[in-house]
């Protein structure tokens, strides 16, 4: 952006936040339909947005202050150098997956031979095979004798009562019907099909209400509410406070309101992280207690807890800083906790979307970026991603080459790599 549109270095990182929101938005649609590869459940897990989500913001509301604090020149190297590092560990980790599918592979065959010699040498004796086999014909012919003996108590009974039936036998009489008697006849009839049609209806009205409230579930859409609430309260703190070159102020800008506003906007959003993490907690908690299996992306204990809510703090900070996604720093800290890798990119997509509309708005408001180029760019990076992202998908599933992806990356986000020259 500072080369071609000729932006500043504050410029540019405003309008990389619109550019990132865009391309997270088109993500996050992508994603919200899809299944987990593991259990049946949706690939966005909700309870670790709901845990990180909040606190990412919470960080990139403090780096769009730091951001405006820091020269231009500390921003830039400190680009330069999330860049590098990131591409290392994803080289690395290109490197090593091969080695770790062979690892997994042998492992896998290891416990295989294992369990089958197990079963093997649990043979049952040849004696208890012939006493089983003869308890079996004794209990199939006490079976037998059982079922014989029901069947004739049943011709007997079935007998006497055809008996009793020939010697009741009444005569025939000629019944005469009146119209008074039709006239009753079809006004039952008509109760019958209101009835009918009424509980028909009924039906249809519950079985409408048990479809939504099953996709209510299946998306867990619950969850979704209590994340759009906390971003909707966020937005309007953030309005509330406005910036320097806003049009409108609700109160002065850089006056005790607004850093008062400030710090009750940041201790909101970090304050409902610390609350969902108490619940995940008490929820694992309980789990243990009762012995209980359920799937879950991470073991949610108290390290994990803080080490991913400290990691959700800093993304959004230096994100907001030098105006990159904070998935760069997440997605490889929640692969090295166990996570599954698309589960992993649905989670940081979701984030970053967080994260970056946060800063964006801030700095909409703020005029630190100009609105027109900005939503331009956002609808370009929304539709290009959104196609862009369903062909990649479709290519990966189809040629079962998940590595594409990193090395992609990998060869995008290298600063210096050039191809090599290839002489006739």
């Amino acid at each position: 952006m500072q080369l071609l549109m000729r932006f500043n270095t504050f410029e540019a990182t405003a309008t990389s936040q619109c550019l990132m929101t865009g391309s997270s938005l088109a993500g996050l649609i992508l994603n919200f339909i899809r299944r987990n590869p593991v259990v049946d459940m949706p690939l966005i897990d909700m309870d670790m947005v709901l845990l990180l989500g909040p606190m990412q913001m919470c960080g990139s509301s403090i780096g769009v202050i730091v951001n405006r604090v820091l020269p231009a020149w500390l921003i830039i190297v400190l680009l330069v150098v999330c860049l590098l590092y990131e591409t290392i560990r994803l080289m690395r980790r290109l490197c090593d997956q091969p080695k770790r599918a062979r690892n997994e592979t042998q492992l896998t065959a290891a416990e295989h031979t294992q369990q089958t010699r197990g079963r093997l040498g649990m043979a049952v004796p040849v004696e208890d095979q012939q006493s089983a086999g003869e308890m079996g014909v004794t209990t199939r012919k006490a079976a037998g004798d059982e079922e014989k003996k029901q069947d004739g108590n049943e011709t007997q009974k079935e007998q006497k009562t055809s008996g009793i039936g020939d010697d009741d036998v009444c005569e025939n009489q000629e019944v005469l019907v009146s119209s008074e008697d039709e006239h009753v006849i079809h006004k039952e009839e008509r109760d019958t099909q209101a009835a009918a049609l009424d509980s028909d209806d009924r039906r249809r009205r519950k079985t409408e209400f048990e479809t939504i409230k099953y996709l209510w579930e299946r998306h867990e859409l619950t969850k979704w509410s209590i994340l759009l609430t906390i971003w909707t309260i966020n937005l309007t703190i953030t309005f509330i406070k406005g910036g320097k070159r806003s049009t409108v102020h609700v109160v002065p800008f850089c006056s005790v309101s607004y850093w008062i506003i400030y710090v009750v906007g940041c201790l909101f959003l970090a304050t409902a992280s610390l609350l969902w993490g108490y619940k995940l907690l008490k929820r694992h908690k309980k789990r243990l207690r009762l012995h209980q299996l359920c799937y879950s992306s991470i073991e949610f204990t108290p390290d994990n807890v803080q080490f991913l809510l400290a990691q959700a703090f800093f993304a959004g900070m230096l994100g907001a800083i030098v105006g990159i996604g904070g998935g760069l720093i997440l997605g490889p800290a929640l692969l090295l906790k166990g996570v599954v890798p698309s589960v992993s990119s649905s989670l940081t997509s979701c984030l970053v979307l967080l994260s970056a509309s946060t800063a964006g708005t801030i700095n909409l408001t703020s005029r630190m970026a100009p609105p027109s180029i900005s939503g331009v760019l956002f609808l370009v990076l929304f539709f290009t991603t959104l196609v862009g992202k369903s062909l990649l998908d479709r290519l990966v599933g189809s040629k079962h080459f998940p590595m594409t992806e990193c090395s992609q990356m990998s060869l995008y986000m290298c600063p210096k790599y050039k191809r090599p020259h290839i002489s006739a």
